[in-house]
């Protein structure tokens, strides 16, 4: 019913007569409006009341919609009935007080009673629908006091997150043991040494206006060095440009000494000082030249001031705190000792029990595995691509220009991370294309690993039921078994790419002690319940569903600029005839310090630091790259709020607090202001070109593939009509994958099912790039396997679903003990925490939760302490929770107020059907 639906609200200043909303067959105008709150003797309103009568129109129309559809009727006795009862004891239809009905048959036909008649109709229909319509809303007593108590508990929730790869343990594991194991790792393991250091940057820059350079100084730099390579007249400016440079880095060098003996002598100098956070050996020193040697240095220094001569200048710096080595505490990395600690018992548990249990079952751990080369590639990081602006409009034409006008300037930033990893992919993708060319071709290979540095190693993996150890191996060995038949493929993540290659195929591989004694426990501490095949199928019968399988074909023009071209008149033509779009609202350029979210301290102290040293000085040292152009205008509309609300604050050159905007920090300086006006022609003709270019290769293409579509009415004619480039056939495929190069068949799939085999679909397709003329070539209904046909599948599953056994049980465990009064902040030290949240309703927002709603509805249903099953919330992490506290209503208020908040639910749920209807 929604589609019936098209409301479009308007002001209360448009003209008389327009269509306000559209239900079905139904129109509301604004003059249908007015008359309605006339009738009601309404003549002064608002625009409040005039949009709650609106409303209320809105409402008549669909309950008369919904009651047309469902054949809900008003009979003449039923409105005969309403009237007399009403109207019975009016003298016009008694006699002697009491009613007449004679008197009643003969004014019924009166033109006003008719009226009357029509009105009591209208209003019973109205009321009779909504009441058919609650009536599918009613509770039964006890679904009413679950619902009143839901709406009115309040809840203390206590939680915890768990690692699965840290509780995949054995039953013998306790967390408790871990404290006691402590110092037995602590003296094993240290914290880093740290340094903190203050420091100045002498930049030659700042001297080069105190510098003269004459005629007799080029003569003689010419004589001593550059005589032999050009003429002097030549190269006499670049002569005064390397005297310039110089003269600027001796007068820094000698303005540095100065300082530095200033330095010595006293805590502070009159110069601005910088302030560093707490560096490990090996850090860089934020964006200075030298900076891991200078870091390296403090950790050997004294607190004396030294300097060193970087690229373009000096830095001045000395030493003002350090944090030696210490022995490693549970606090600094609880990570670390818990697995020391599962080493350590493994190894313990390996020795004196499972090592027999490996001896006395070498047929469960028979698996197959192979011996693999592996390429690996590692992904470019993102600040080495470089980004050139028509790349990236081009980039944004293509997949993004039939979003909206204003795209690229409003979203920019995101569209430049999007480009960078466009072109990320695209470095990797053809790598990885140039080594499948070559891969047969050793010569040809060895080069290629050599010029991109990869790296190359041999492998032997596990491909069966038994775990590889590297994260990686566990990546290959599933893209094998998905792919059994590849020799060469590949698997990548967010950080790396393999290709892999197969040397040989073991189908039965035995794997010595050392490789699985740390699964041993997997292998041989499966449940003890015997395994019924049937009982398994019957219980994931969704595992073993086909999906349905489709295989289209058709053409594809694509939309193509490079062929089109549109004249300085068309472009101004467009411009004259929408001016309005050329508005700029009030804008800003400002300038940004911008740092990891993880460095507020220092944030914070740039921050303070401010008022007394130049802000282009801090934004040079510590300043990475940010996510704003700051030499553009950005109107404040367009930019995200939490910049924008301090921006419009800020006078020029203010700066502000540090502020949080995605994974970064931004100390903001307010640069210039721009007052609301219209982008001349000049400004804005290079947009209006792009985006004519645009319009006329989309009606070119659009117009090719409608000549297609109107020719054509089977597969086999399409080749006649389009060019053989456009064609394109997709495999006989499941409805769940891409059928490129459409990007989403979702919407056309009922369609596409109703065809006859090689039938046209009956309308063009569009995406971003280029318009389909499509064809159903083959499809399958979906079925479910037959136990017989999933057999294979059916032992592969039970495994799979085994592996969470060890994890479930640890949580378990957990529980267990802290239902015994085990600490649990002790007991999950280890694993992220005890986590408490207090006085939930119903209608709290625990967005930090997985599945937080259902979470809370489930939590209300459990009895004080009570634990929920743990859950495996995705393949990384299992999560449960503990109820520590129901405050429940008692019954008594619900028998005092179910009447009330039966009504109440009622109309909330009368609400939301009519907003979606």
């Amino acid at each position: 019913m929604k589609k019936l639906v098209f409301i479009l609200l308007l002001f209360s200043n448009l003209l008389f007569g327009k269509t306000l909303a559209t239900i079905g067959k139904y129109k509301i105008t604004d003059n249908d409006v007015i008359a309605a709150l006339n009738s009601d003797g309404i003549v002064d309103y608002d625009d409040a009341k005039f949009q709650e009568k609106l409303n209320s129109l809105i409402e008549e129309k669909k309950l008369l919609l919904y009651a047309n559809q469902n054949n809900i009727k008003v009979d003449d006795k039923e409105v005969e009935t309403f009237f007399i009862h009403e109207f019975g004891n009016h003298p016009s239809f008694s006699t002697n007080g009491a009613f007449d009905y004679s008197k009643y048959l003969r004014l019924k036909n009166n033109p006003k009673i008719k009226l009357i008649f029509k009105s009591i109709k209208k209003d019973l229909l109205l009321k009779k629908t909504k009441s058919i319509i609650c009536d599918q809303f009613q509770l039964s007593d006890e679904n009413l006091l679950e619902e009143y108590i839901k709406r009115n508990a309040k809840l203390d929730l206590n939680y915890a997150i768990l690692p699965t790869d840290m509780i995949d343990v054995p039953s013998e594991f306790d967390p408790m043991e871990v404290y006691n194991f402590n110092p037995a790792i602590s003296k094993e393991y240290f914290t880093d040494e740290k340094v903190k250091a203050d420091f100045c940057v002498i930049n030659d820059s700042t001297f080069k206006n105190r510098v003269i350079v004459n005629n007799k100084e080029i003569v003689q730099l010419f004589n001593e060095k550059y005589s032999n390579s050009a003429p002097f007249d030549e190269i006499k400016d670049s002569l005064k440009t390397i005297l310039r440079k110089k003269k600027s880095h001796e007068l820094a060098k000698s303005f540095s000494d100065s300082l530095l003996v200033a330095w010595s002598l006293s805590d502070s100098i009159s110069y601005p000082v910088l302030h560093s956070g707490y560096l490990r050996r090996g850090d860089k020193f934020y964006n200075i030249p030298k900076g891991e040697e200078i870091v390296n240095s403090l950790f050997d220094s004294d607190f004396q001031p030294r300097l060193m001569e970087i690229k373009g200048g000096f830095v001045l710096y000395k030493l003002v705190d350090k944090i030696n080595k210490k022995h490693l505490t549970l606090k600094d990395n609880p990570k670390l000792f818990w697995e020391k600690y599962r080493d350590f018992k493994m190894k313990e548990l390996s020795k004196t029990k499972y090592k027999d249990i490996y001896l006395q079952n070498l047929d469960k751990f028979i698996s197959p595995a192979v011996s693999l080369n592996y390429i690996i590639i590692n992904k470019p990081n993102p600040g080495s691509i470089k980004v050139n602006k028509d790349s990236l409009y081009a980039y944004y034409l293509k997949n993004f220009a039939n979003v909206s006008d204003s795209t690229f300037s409003r979203e920019s930033s995101e569209l430049r991370n999007l480009y960078i990893q466009h072109k990320i992919s695209k470095k990797l993708n053809e790598l990885k294309a140039k080594l499948f060319l070559n891969f047969y071709d050793e010569k040809k290979l060895n080069s290629i690993i050599k010029k991109y540095n990869l790296e190359v190693e041999k492998k032997l993996i596990f491909v069966g039921k038994i775990s590889n150890s590297n994260y990686y191996d566990n990546l290959v060995a599933q893209s094998i078994r998905k792919f059994p038949s590849r020799k060469v493929y590949y698997v990548q993540d967010e950080n790396k790419m393999i290709i892999y290659s197969i040397d040989s195929i073991f189908d039965d591989y035995l794997p010595t002690y050392d490789e699985v004694k740390n699964q041993v426990y997997k292998y041989v501490n499966l449940p003890k319940q015997k395994f019924d095949a049937h009982e398994f199928y019957n219980n994931h019968k969704e595992e073993f569903f086909i999906p349905d399988s489709l295989q289209i074909g058709g053409a594809f023009v694509p939309i193509k600029t490079d062929t089109v071209s549109v004249n300085t008149d068309e472009i101004r033509t467009y411009y004259n005839e929408h001016i309005d779009n050329f508005e700029i609202s009030n804008s800003c350029r400002f300038d940004y310090i911008c740092l990891d979210k993880s460095k507020s301290d220092l944030a914070n102290e740039i921050y303070r630091d401010l008022s007394k040293t130049p802000f282009h000085l801090m934004k040079s040292v510590f300043s990475k790259k940010g996510e704003f152009d700051e030499t553009s205008y950005y109107e404040y509309n367009k930019l995200p709020k939490s910049i924008s609300n301090v921006l419009k604050k800020m006078s020029i050159n203010q700066y502000s607090a540090p502020i949080s905007f995605h994974n970064n920090l931004y100390i903001l300086r307010l640069k210039n202001t721009a007052s609301a006006h219209v982008q001349a022609f000049d400004e804005a003709k290079d947009f209006i070109k792009r985006k004519l270019v645009f319009q006329k290769a989309k009606s070119i293409a659009f117009n090719f593939a409608k000549i297609i579509f109107d020719s054509t009415s089977y597969y086999s004619q399409c080749k006649t009509f389009a060019d053989s480039s456009w064609l394109f056939k997709t495999k006989f495929q499941s409805i769940k994958d891409s059928f490129a190069p459409i990007s989403n068949i979702n919407s056309i799939l009922p369609d596409l099912k109703r065809l006859y085999k090689y039938e046209k679909l009956n309308r063009i397709v569009s995406d971003k790039t280029g318009f389909a003329v499509l064809y159903k070539l083959n499809y399958k209904k979906g079925r479910y396997q037959t136990f017989e046909e999933s057999q294979s599948k059916i032992e592969k599953l039970y495994q799979m679903n085994n592996k969470d056994v060890f994890a479930y049980n640890f949580v378990k465990k957990l529980e267990d003990k802290i239902s015994e009064g085990v600490n649990p902040d002790s007991l999950l030290f280890f694993f992220g925490g005890y986590h408490r949240l207090r006085n939930l309703t119903i209608d709290s927002d625990i967005s930090n939760l997985p599945f937080g709603k259902f979470i809370i509805n489930d939590a209300i249903s459990k009895r004080n302490g009570e634990f929920s099953n743990p859950i495996k919330i995705d393949e990384k992490h299992y999560f449960f929770y503990q109820v520590d506290s129901i405050r429940k209503v008692k019954t008594k208020d619900f028998i005092k107020n179910k009447y009330k908040f039966q009504k109440y639910l009622e109309n909330i749920k009368y609400q939301n059907w009519l907003r979606n209807y």
